[in-house]
């Protein structure tokens, strides 16, 4: 029989299968292990990355009581319908239709499982203690397991809070207002850490949609046709919502696979399952922004320089080949998207930056966190993209969003009185020579400072070893100088006679016997080298310089 590994495709599935069995926390931890496309192959994270927390529905009465609980009243007393039968169910909950008394409203109930943070918590015990094992005997250090655990940890323990849930239901339904899509309503005075309502939106699930695609291409025609959708602009307006979301909102939706996307008539789009969203600090979306307006303008080099001002501390070597290789790959990749046969994998810009990462991890340069959770952003989104626009050119998109953006913030500042002000008051500084210069400076001094950061960890090694050789120098030297003394004295004082007969006397008598001239020279020189060993120390000890009181910043 040929080992399972002769298959990666077979192994990934089973390794996906068993993670679902298992539930919880290990789907968690194998749709993170999905964003390591710098580690695995890329037939294993695209298997992972179709991880689902699906799980068997636990008893309505429990779920009832739940809600009673939280919610402080008879269920019978917020709700004029409570369907007992779960629409959906997993390892953190399960959701229940339900019709609010007070206004009719239909609703979805989010309901937490009993127990379901104590059983997290031995879960987090147990990847726990094998992060310690792994970090410990040192396998893989690459992988870098305490930030993977750290990841897990902060995804599973927001899940865990539905009010979090429920702040991201409300900020992206303020958010996506703008972009044309719909985020179901949600009703903060029914929602505690275990329970959350929120509107019932009805349409057709985009995996549905898909599975009519594969299964009968013709009749998925006729209902695009018959709701009046284009599938091309749907997919389209998926995209460049999800660059706005992470580009203009800096809040995006983690987990865009089609059972989250709802589509409606005349292509309205609804977003649900806000369990899971991001943010990014200001430098690094600022990193991001550039990589892709780099992207847009074709100048791969560029991208490549972004590329590792994005990465954690860079190694100490020179990155020259690196470079190239992205450079390669991104000319590989503007070359393919105008190949409208070729399938939609080959030109997916997820699959061109796992790639990327993987040449980058081949030179030593770690991906970092933020932007692998962009990444499983937009793989998730492709599951999407392949049956609605498989012939897209992420390149020339990239260009039309930047565009877009820009008018966007000229038309956000014009209706600004204040912005209007400060447009005007930094007019000079608007114009497109200032502002390429600013971009390049920005990014030429951050690029200097990353690489700067592990030069200067080297000095300070450097600095240490310095002072540490140099005294350990002087201390030897030192002893040297007090031994001449010592032999000096035995020789021509027999200052030691009283020793006479002990080991420490026969080792006296076995020094050569030398001229007073002599042991009076080497004695000089050996203090003498203490004096310029210890001189040399202090040089390696010597504190930076302070500044003068009025020149403090």
């Amino acid at each position: 029989m040929a080992p399972v590994h002769a298959d990666p495709e077979k192994y990934a599935l089973r390794v996906r299968l068993f993670m679902e069995s298992m539930g919880g926390l290990w789907v968690k931890v194998g749709q993170i292990l999905a964003m390591r496309r710098d580690l695995f192959s890329e037939a294993f994270c695209n298997e992972l990355s179709r991880l689902q927390n699906r799980a068997h529905g636990f008893p309505a009465h429990y779920a009832r009581s739940i809600i009673e609980e939280e919610l402080g009243a008879p269920i019978d007393s917020i709700f004029v319908e409570f369907d007992d039968r779960p629409l959906a169910a997993a390892s953190v909950g399960q959701a229940h239709r339900a019709r609010l008394k007070d206004n009719g409203v239909e609703v979805v109930v989010k309901v937490q499982r009993p127990n379901a943070k104590a059983s997290f918590e031995k879960d987090f015990v147990l990847l726990r203690r094998l992060v310690r094992f792994l970090t410990f005997i040192r396998f893989s250090p690459e992988s870098r397991w305490s930030e993977m655990y750290t990841e897990v940890e902060s995804a599973i323990l927001e899940e865990l809070d539905y009010r979090q849930e429920a702040t991201s239901l409300r900020r992206m339904r303020k958010n996506l207002r703008d972009h044309k899509i719909y985020v179901p309503k949600v009703f903060l005075s029914f929602c505690t850490d275990r329970v959350l309502v929120m509107e019932m939106v009805h349409g057709v699930y985009m995996s549905e949609y898909i599975q009519t695609v594969v299964a009968n291409p013709d009749r998925a025609r006729a209902w695009l046709k018959e709701n009046q959708i284009s599938a091309s602009r749907l997919g389209k307006r998926l995209w460049f919502s999800y660059l706005r979301q992470l580009f203009e909102d800096n809040l995006y939706h983690c987990d865009l696979h089609p059972g989250n996307i709802l589509v409606m008539r005349k292509g309205r789009i609804t977003l649900i399952d806000f369990g899971s969203v991001a943010t990014s600090d200001r430098s690094q979306l600022e990193k991001f922004r550039l990589l892709y307006k780099a992207m847009g303008d074709k100048d791969f080099r560029k991208v490549a320089e972004m590329f590792l001002l994005l990465a954690p501390p860079l190694p100490n070597k020179d990155l020259t080949e690196a470079k190239e290789d992205v450079v390669r790959l991104f000319r590989e990749f503007e070359s393919l998207v105008k190949v409208k046969a070729l399938p939609y994998h080959q030109k997916s810009l997820s699959r061109l930056l796992g790639d990327t990462a993987n040449v980058l991890a081949s030179h030593g340069v770690p991906a970092a966190w933020d932007f692998l959770r962009v990444t499983r952003s937009s793989t998730t989104l492709d599951a999407s993209l392949m049956f609605l626009v498989p012939d897209i050119d992420f390149l020339k998109i990239a260009q039309q969003h930047v565009r877009s953006e820009s008018g966007r913030q000229q038309n956000k500042k014009r209706s600004d009185p204040k912005l209007v002000r400060a447009q005007l008051a930094n007019m000079a500084e608007q114009g497109g020579m200032l502002t390429k210069f600013a971009e390049n400076a920005y990014f030429e001094g951050e690029y200097l400072r990353q690489r700067a950061l592990p030069f200067e960890g080297y000095i300070s090694k450097a600095t240490h070893v310095g002072f540490t050789v140099f005294h350990l120098l002087a201390r030897a030297a030192l002893l040297s100088a007090l031994v001449l003394i010592v032999g000096y004295a035995h020789q021509h004082f027999d200052a030691f006679g009283a020793l006479r007969g002990q080991w420490v006397y026969a080792q006296l008598e076995r020094i050569p016997r030398l001229s007073s001239t002599f042991w009076l020279l080497c004695t000089f020189v050996a203090l003498y080298t203490v004096h310029e060993f210890t001189l040399m120390r202090g040089i390696f000890e010597e504190p930076e310089p302070t500044r003068p009181e009025g020149d403090r910043r």
